[in-house]
């Protein structure tokens, strides 16, 4: 086990420790097996590399259609975030605060109920009142 820590005398090692120095000794008596070894050893290391190439490609591929379906949803969300603060403008000024409360909502079903209360309100106050009840 001097390859392991330079010392001849080391103290008690585990049952590991000697299974691990029995292996490389083997390995080092028959210079065939150490050939033999190195090659699994880098056919095993290609095996892995390839298998994390892929993994990090599928990541990619999955990361782009996530990306691409959450882009679609923002869009959606955005756009009728806008149709209602262009409903509402048909009606008088819309206050900055509305607005702000209006492209800060998230939730597209709100925003669906939201844009069918502006296309029914006949004021700015009147979809303020139905939004709140």
């Amino acid at each position: 086990m001097r390859y392991m820590d330079g010392r001849e005398d080391a103290v008690e090692y585990s049952e590991n420790i000697r299974e691990i120095d029995r292996m490389v000794s083997e390995i080092k008596r028959e210079s065939g097996m150490t050939v033999k070894y190195m090659r699994m050893w880098e056919e095993r290391r290609e095996i892995l590399m390839d298998g994390i190439e892929q993994g990090k490609a599928e990541g990619r591929t999955e990361g782009k259609r996530e990306g691409i379906i959450e882009g679609k949803i923002k869009g959606k969300v955005e756009g009728k975030a806008s149709s209602i603060l262009e409903l509402l403008a048909e009606t008088g000024p819309v206050p900055e605060n509305l607005q702000k409360r209006v492209m800060e909502q998230t939730e597209e079903t709100v925003l669906s109920k939201w844009l069918k209360l502006a296309a029914k309100s006949s004021s700015v106050e009147e979809f303020c009142r139905k939004i709140e009840e």
